[in-house]
């Protein structure tokens, strides 16, 4: 019996001192370089291309800040890089890690040829401009937050014309850190099968489980009507060929020949009106994208913080039980877990308040957008129609 309570002991040690090596991680960091060149308020990040080149997409991005441009090429395996970084190399707690877009390779949703008659680069261009809206928000989100806006390899990123050298050094690093050792061990405790003391992380898990589904259904509605703008605009493009054709034919008919050519004015209205339509649900459905895989996020940081209250937990059994002898070294790791938990704890609930802020903020936006673009794109509409219409009507037969 004793040597089966010493096992135990064992066991439920080696659960509470899960977390013993973080220390060592946390001396590391300090020891980094920062880099010199630091982001500063009001900073703004725009995605100007995306292009395929080799097995690997480069993105031209220009970033402003402090009344300076920057403009800069970085591929995806940057952002692979730097997103790997901030999960490995730096203790993220309960911060919420901005979600990093997906390979442009691995979306079945840009078609190897989008061609529209003479429209064909405009519309290949639309599609492609999806890849460069998650992009923008995935940086612009890194820019804005307060945590990782400070980080150095952040703003390396997006400031430092040469990051090869840097992604070199970082990749020495060790992958064994403190949250990808913690996704391991943690792996089989599920979220909400932990009695969390803190109520509102328990409603907005909930809240965060009921959203995800909706935006995931949003995102593939959108991306639906994408396809169909697609599909409209290449058939008013049909169209406009046949009346260009029979045009050719009736050289000797003036008057059909001008009709014909108002003709092709509508569908050229027709054709602009459908890629507004695209650019303005390309909007939209990328931000319905970058939100879903943004509450993803949101379910990692609740998990990290869950595996620290379990560590907490594990270490006061572990002093409920422990002998007269190891009662001081089992309290000393119970105070260590209470202060990371309460740490941890603080640090998620601003996180929340901000993450709802923001998701509510970047919904409104894109949307309002859209509706705006779509508005005055109607009006133009209108106005042009009406000058066809008087012409029309004005012409002698």
């Amino acid at each position: 019996q004793v040597a089966a309570m010493d096992e135990e002991e064992r066991d439920e040690g080696s659960r509470a001192g899960t977390l013993a090596f973080f220390d060592e991680d946390e001396d590391k960091e300090e020891e980094e370089e920062e880099s010199p060149a630091k982001l500063k308020d009001d900073v703004r990040v725009s995605v100007l291309s995306c292009t395929k080149q080799g097995t690997d997409w480069a993105y031209q991005i220009k970033v402003t800040f402090s009344g300076e441009e920057r403009e800069l090429q970085r591929w995806y395996k940057d952002v692979q890089w730097l997103h790997r970084s901030l999960t490995r190399n730096i203790d993220i707690g309960g911060f919420i890690l901005p979600p990093m877009p997906d390979n442009p390779s691995n979306l079945p949703d840009l078609p190897a040829a989008a061609i529209i008659g003479t429209e064909g680069e405009a519309m290949f261009g639309g599609l492609n401009r999806r890849h460069c809206l998650r992009m923008e928000k995935f940086l612009n989100a890194l820019a804005a937050h307060r945590f990782f806006s400070e980080n150095h390899m952040v703003n390396s990123y997006l400031i430092s014309p040469q990051l090869s050298t840097m992604i070199k050094d970082q990749e020495k690093l060790g992958s064994g850190t403190m949250w990808a050792h913690l996704s391991k061990v943690y792996s089989d405790y599920q979220l909400g099968k932990i009695q969390d003391p803190d109520e509102s992380m328990d409603l907005f898990l909930k809240y965060v489980n009921s959203t995800i589904p909706v935006l995931k259904s949003a995102y593939e509605t959108s991306s639906t009507y994408i396809f169909k703008c697609q599909n409209l605009a290449n058939r008013y493009t049909d169209v406009r060929t046949e009346l260009r054709n029979l045009a050719a034919v009736d050289t000797n008919k003036a008057a059909v020949r001008s009709e014909t050519q108002m003709a092709e004015v509508i569908l050229d209205i027709s054709i602009t009106e459908a890629l507004m339509s695209l650019d303005g649900a390309l909007t939209v459905a990328a931000t319905f994208s970058h939100q879903t895989h943004y509450f993803i996020e949101c379910k990692d940081m609740l998990l990290r913080r869950v595996a620290v209250l379990q560590a907490l937990l594990n270490a006061t059994n572990y002093l409920d039980k422990a002998k007269p002898e190891k009662k001081e070294m089992a309290e000393k790791t119970k105070e260590k877990f209470e202060v990371q938990f309460n740490s941890i704890s603080k640090t998620a609930q601003a996180e929340v308040q901000e993450f709802e802020k923001q998701y509510r903020t970047s919904l409104k936006s894109s949307i309002l957008s859209y509706t705006e673009a779509q508005i005055a794109h109607g009006k133009r509409t209108v106005e042009s129609l009406a000058r066809i219409r008087d012409t029309l009507m004005n012409q002698v037969d």
